[in-house]
């Protein structure tokens, strides 16, 4: 026997708990590894082959999407004022277009994600105050 709540609402409707479910389901925890992984392949030496510029730009794009989510889920603005600066510099680099040809666009690539180390650091010196 179950007992209503006249007084009680659900907090969500079907449809948001769906939504809510689906993002549980993609939600993938931070990989440090995988991220080095990747920066390492950009910043190599060795220029990316032309057809994995755009793999390896959205690999690093995925990774600072995470980072400034994790970031702004941490609160780190309120507790390092640079925190905020970095936050809004990974959101830039990560709105860029990739520029078309793949001189320029392995030059931005390598250019660009040098910032994901930057917040990397910044996020594991928060972590550890």
């Amino acid at each position: 026997m179950t007992v209503s709540d006249p007084g009680w609402t659900p907090p969500l409707d079907a449809t948001e708990l769906a939504t809510v479910l689906e993002s549980v389901r993609r939600w993938r925890p931070f990989d440090g590894d995988a991220l080095l992984d990747d920066v390492g392949e950009v910043l190599d030496n060795v220029v990316p082959a032309e057809e994995n510029v755009g793999y390896l730009a959205d690999l690093l794009g995925d990774h600072l999407a995470q980072l400034v989510n994790i970031a702004v889920a941490a609160e780190a603005s309120d507790k390092d004022p640079a925190a905020d600066c970095l936050i809004q510099q990974a959101r830039a680099v990560g709105a860029k277009r990739l520029p078309a040809g793949p001189g320029p666009a392995a030059q931005q690539t390598h250019r660009s994600f040098y910032v994901p180390s930057t917040p990397n650091s910044a996020a594991a010196a928060l972590r550890w105050r």
